[in-house]
C-alpha cells in the first residue's frame, strides 16, 4: 500500500518537472522580440518555472529558491556575484534578527502571560473572547513581528481552552476561532514593515524599482487603519459566517488561573526582553532604525551571555527561518533579473497596456482578484510578491498611475487570501487542532473576499492620498 502510495506521488511530480524543464530550454530557441533577447526569454522561463515549482510544490519552496539563484547566473541572465549579493540586502539580516527578538519574547513568556489575562477577563463569552483575541493579535504585531508566531501563540492557548471547556469539533464555536485568528494574524502583519517577510521584501522592491523609501512611520501610517478595520470586519464575518450555538464557555476559567499562577510573577529576563522591545519600538517609531542596526543590536542583547540572557545562541539559530530567508533572496534576485533583462516592462506592457483611464475602483479590485488568484496556486506571499510587483509597479508607470499605490494594493492582498488551509502556514497550524473541514474555510474566505473589497476600495481612494500616497502619479 505505501508502496504504491509513493509511486502515485512519483508519478504527480513528474508532469511539473517536466513542464518545468521544457520551459526553461524554450528560452534558447524563442526568437527576439522587440528589446526581449535571451536574456529576457529566460527570467521569463525561470519565473514561470518558480510558479510551477512552487505551486505544485514538488520539491520545498527554499530548495525550488535555491535553483532561482543557480539558474540565473546559469542561463546568462545575471552574474554570479550580482545574482547573489542579494542574498547580503540589509532587509535579510533585519528578518533574521526579527525571528530571534520573537522566539525571546515567547521563551520568556510575555505574550503567553498577556493571552491568559484576556481569557480570564472575558469570562466565557464567547463573541467577547473571540474579538478580545482578534484585537489581541492586532497589538502583537506591533510586539511579535512575525505571523506565524503570532498564530502559534493564539491558537495554542484558544486550543487549549476549548479542550478544557469540552467545545465540541466541527461546532462553529470551534470553527470562528480556528478560521479567524490565523486570517487576521496574516491581515494584520502590513500593519509594520517588519510584520512578515512579504512586506519586507516589499519595502526593498518600492526602493531599488521606484526609489521610494519606506520607514516605519511612514508604513505604520498608511497600513494601520487599514489592518485595524480588517480586524473588526474578521470578527464580523465570523460570526455572521459561524454564528455562535451558545453565548458562554464554561468551565474554563480554573484552568486559565492555573496557567496564570504557573507563569507566576514577572521575571527579571521578561522585563529585560520588556526594556529592549521598548527600546526596538522607539527607534522604529522614530525612524532611527533607517540609519542605525536596531533590529540587529536589539537580537546581540537577548542573545550575549548575561544574567538576564533570554536566548542562547543555538536556540536563537534554531529560531531563525533560515528557508524563508534563502526564498527572500531568490525572490529579490528574480525582481532583478527581470528588472535588468528588460523582460518585466515588456510584460507590462502587454498585460497592462490597455487599462489606461479605468476606475480607480475598478482597478483596486482587478488587482486584489488577481493578486488572490495568483495566491490561490502559490502557498507563499513572499513568492506572490515576487511575482506580481515588479510586473504592477512597472504596469503603474505606463497607465499614469502611482506605482506605490498600486503596488501597496498587491501586498496587503498577498495576505488576503484564505480559501484552502495549505495556502499559509498559520492556517495549516489551526487546521491540524481539527476544529473545522476544508469547506468550512473556503465558505469565510469568499465572504472575506468581498469583505476585503469593500474595506480597501474606500482607503485605498480616500485615506491613502490624505496621508501622501496619491493614485495618479
Amino acid at each position: 500500500m505505501a508502496a504504491a502510495a509513493a509511486e502515485v506521488r512519483k508519478k504527480k511530480k513528474i508532469i511539473p518537472v517536466t513542464l518545468g524543464v521544457v520551459v526553461l530550454l524554450s528560452s534558447y530557441v524563442l526568437p527576439p522580440v522587440g528589446e526581449i533577447e535571451h536574456a529576457g526569454w529566460a527570467s521569463i522561463a525561470i519565473i514561470v518555472f518558480a510558479i510551477i515549482f512552487w505551486a505544485t510544490e514538488v520539491i520545498p519552496p527554499a530548495v525550488t529558491g535555491m535553483a532561482i539563484l543557480s539558474l540565473i547566473p546559469i542561463m546568462g541572465v545575471m552574474g554570479y556575484q550580482e545574482t547573489f549579493g542579494n542574498l547580503g540586502t540589509v532587509m535579510i539580516w533585519r528578518l533574521m534578527a526579527i525571528f530571534i527578538l520573537t522566539s525571546a519574547i515567547q521563551k520568556v513568556g510575555l505574550a503567553d502571560r498577556v493571552a491568559y489575562r484576556i481569557l480570564l477577563f472575558t469570562k466565557g463569552n464567547v463573541k467577547s473572547t473571540l474579538f478580545c483575541f482578534l484585537l489581541l493579535n492586532f497589538i502583537f504585531s506591533f510586539i511579535i513581528p512575525n505571523s506565524v508566531a503570532r498564530t502559534t501563540l493564539c491558537v495554542t492557548v484558544i486550543a487549549s481552552y476549548l479542550e478544557t471547556a469540552n467545545v465540541e469539533k466541527g461546532g462553529n464555536i470551534g470553527k470562528a476561532f480556528m478560521i479567524t485568528l490565523p486570517a487576521a494574524s496574516a491581515i494584520t502583519a502590513s500593519a509594520i514593515m517588519v510584520g512578515a517577510s512579504v512586506d519586507i521584501f516589499a519595502a526593498h522592491i518600492f526602493h531599488t524599482m521606484v526609489g521610494y523609501t519606506w520607514t516605519y512611520m511612514s508604513w505604520m501610517i498608511v497600513n494601520v487603519p487599514f489592518c485595524l478595520a480588517m480586524t473588526f470586519m474578521i470578527f464580523l464575518t465570523s460570526i455572521f459566517v459561524f454564528p455562535p450555538e451558545k453565548k458562554h464557555i464554561v468551565h474554563g476559567d480554573e484552568v486559565i488561573r492555573n496557567k496564570i499562577n504557573e507563569l507566576g510573577k514577572m521575571r527579571t529576563k521578561e522585563w529585560f526582553v520588556i526594556i529592549v522591545f521598548v527600546g526596538l519600538l522607539v527607534m522604529w517609531f522614530s525612524d532611527i532604525s533607517e540609519t542605525v542596526p536596531a533590529e540587529m543590536a536589539a537580537a546581540f542583547l537577548v542573545v550575549i551571555p548575561h544574567r538576564w540572557q533570554s536566548l542562547n545562541w543555538k536556540e536563537a539559530m534554531k529560531a531563525v527561518k533560515w528557508d524563508i530567508l534563502l526564498l527572500f533572496g531568490a525572490s529579490i534576485a528574480m525582481a532583478s533579473a527581470l528588472r535588468q533583462s528588460g523582460a518585466v516592462s515588456w510584460l507590462a506592457e502587454s498585460i497592462f497596456s490597455h487599462l489606461s483611464g479605468i476606475s480607480p475602483a475598478i482597478l483596486v479590485v482587478m488587482v486584489v482578484s488577481m493578486t488572490m488568484l495568483v495566491r490561490l496556486g502559490m502557498t507563499n506571499m513572499t513568492g506572490a510578491a515576487a511575482v506580481l510587483l515588479p510586473l504592477l509597479l512597472t504596469a503603474a508607470i505606463g497607465i499614469g498611475v502611482n506605482p506605490v499605490w498600486l503596488g501597496m494594493i498587491c501586498v496587503v492582498s498577498c495576505c488576503g487570501a484564505f480559501f484552502y488551509p495549505a495556502q499559509s502556514a498559520n492556517s495549516l497550524f489551526a487546521y491540524n487542532f481539527g476544529y473545522y473541514e476544508a469547506k468550512h474555510m473556503l465558505k469565510f474566505g469568499l465572504v472575506l473576499f468581498v469583505v476585503f473589497n469593500v474595506t480597501l476600495i474606500p482607503i485605498a481612494l480616500f485615506y491613502w492620498p490624505l496621508v501622501g500616497v496619491p493614485i495618479l502619479a
